[in-house]
C-alpha cells in the first residue's frame, strides 16, 4: 500500500511546485497596466500658439483604458486606439499609445499617432499623464469606474 502513495504523494509535490512557478511567473508589466484598467477624467491644460492665435485654457477630457489593450480618448472628438505598458516602476509606469488620427479632406486613411506618456498614480484614484517628450502638457485624470 505505501508503495502505491508514494507515487501520487511525488505527483502532488510537483503539481504544487508548477502551480508556484506559474504564479510567480506572471508578467509584471500585465499587472501594472490592470491598475489603469478604467474610465479617468480630467482636464487638459492648452497654451501655445494655434495659427495667428494664441489658446490658453483647459479643456475635459475623458481617457478609457480597456483590459483587451485598447482606449479611447475624448478630447474635442472621440479617438480610438491601443495602449501598452512599456515599463513598470512603483507608482509610475510609461505607455505606448496608438492613436487613430482622423483623415484630412481628400485623404482615404486615417493615420496613426504613436506617443509614448508618463503615467504616475496619486493613490489608487488619481494619475497625471503626460506625453514623455512634452512632459508640460500633463493632465490629472481622476477614475470613473
Amino acid at each position: 500500500m505505501k508503495a502505491a502513495i508514494a507515487p501520487l504523494a511525488g505527483l502532488a509535490a510537483a503539481a504544487a511546485v508548477l502551480s508556484w512557478v506559474g504564479c510567480s511567473g506572471s508578467d509584471p508589466l500585465a499587472a501594472a497596466g490592470n491598475r489603469l484598467v478604467g474610465s479617468w477624467q480630467g482636464e487638459a491644460k492648452m497654451s501655445g500658439p494655434d495659427s495667428n492665435v494664441t489658446i490658453s485654457g483647459s479643456m475635459p477630457v475623458k481617457v478609457e483604458f480597456k483590459a483587451d489593450g485598447t482606449m479611447t480618448m475624448n478630447m474635442l472628438m472621440t479617438l480610438s486606439g491601443t495602449w501598452k505598458v512599456l515599463s513598470a516602476e512603483g507608482d509610475k509606469l510609461t505607455v505606448d499609445v496608438a492613436l487613430e488620427m482622423p483623415s484630412g479632406p481628400g485623404s482615404a486613411e486615417a493615420k496613426k499617432d504613436e506617443r509614448e506618456f508618463s503615467i504616475a498614480f496619486e493613490g489608487d484614484d488619481r494619475i497625471t499623464m503626460a506625453p514623455t517628450d512634452e512632459p508640460s502638457e500633463a493632465m490629472t485624470l481622476t477614475r470613473q469606474s
